[in-house]
């Protein structure tokens, strides 16, 4: 009998929560409500579906991986089948597909594309995992880009490339720091991640430091475009938290080793979420009162 733990770990909420958020943030960005309604719930479910299928297919695929980085995880520690699980990601793709086909044809080709992108990193014979920059690249895309569209597509409103980009940089400039947790048994399968070329101490000081400039460019581009200036807001805000999350995060030495705890990861994650929350409300403030 899996624990509640451990279902929680072949589910990986924290995912499927930043898959939806960066829809809800999209549609409030481009819309400022959200269009509730049947196209909505099923972009948001095929969205949910196709993440979950590749948490789950992830899983199969990382056995060897994780029976060295994760031991206690259900499929390495033979909790559960991992032909169910493989059963189950198949089902959830399958799903996702007929949720989107029923929403339009852009919707569906782009959840299509999102499947497709899923399987490409995590399945073998493709396994783009192992590449250096697959981390940041299909984070972004997975997480940003995707649901970012989604949320444009239903919306119908003129595209923001400023949030855009900027969601989009955020999550591919965050997303090598789940290397660092996986690198000791990446680095026995020949992957090349960013932490395993330049060094986790580098990829962290990369990491913040590229978000800290991140924020001075979108700073400068709400000033000088015509975005309401009450964006400033949750800017200054998020920064103020990356600053203190920084102070806040464990870091262990070992073997002259920076090794960042999933508990670090998962703060990394939330702080996304607490980003992109702080932006939709305020875009649903500003269209409140215009």
């Amino acid at each position: 009998m899996l624990t509640l733990k451990e279902i929680s770990s072949l589910l990986a909420p924290q995912y499927i929560i930043l898959v939806a958020i960066g829809l809800f943030s999209s549609l409030a960005i481009h819309a400022g409500i959200f269009p509730i309604g049947s196209k909505l719930v099923l972009t948001l479910f095929a969205l949910i579906f196709t993440i979950s299928g590749f948490n789950f297919l992830n899983m199969v695929e990382d056995e060897t991986l994780d029976k060295i980085n994760k031991p206690n995880r259900p499929i390495p520690n033979k909790k559960v089948d991992k032909k169910v699980i493989l059963f189950l990601a198949i089902a959830f793709y399958i799903i996702s597909l007929s949720l989107a086909y029923f929403v339009s044809a852009n919707i569906f080709f782009t959840i299509i594309l999102l499947a497709i992108l899923t399987i490409a990193y995590t399945a073998r014979p493709f396994y783009l995992k192992r590449k250096i920059f697959a981390t940041p690249i299909f984070g972004a895309m997975f997480y940003s880009i995707i649901p970012f569209i989604c949320g444009f597509l239903i919306s119908n409103n003129p595209f923001s490339i400023i949030f855009f980009v900027f969601f989009s940089l955020l999550i591919g400039i965050i997303a090598p720091i789940k290397d660092i947790e996986d690198q000791q048994g990446e680095k026995k399968f020949g992957f090349k991640t960013i932490p395993l070329l330049i060094g986790e101490k580098s990829t962290l000081k990369w990491i913040m430091n590229s978000v800290y400039l991140l924020f001075v460019g979108l700073t400068v581009a709400i000033i000088f475009s015509n975005l309401n200036k009450l964006f400033l807001l949750p800017v200054i805000l998020s920064l103020m938290l990356f600053w203190a999350l920084n102070k806040k995060v464990k870091i262990i030495n070992s073997n002259e080793n920076l090794i960042i705890h999933s508990k670090n990861v998962s703060t990394y994650i939330w702080y996304v979420l607490l980003v992109e929350i702080g932006i939709t409300i305020t875009a649903f403030y500003i269209t409140g009162v215009s």
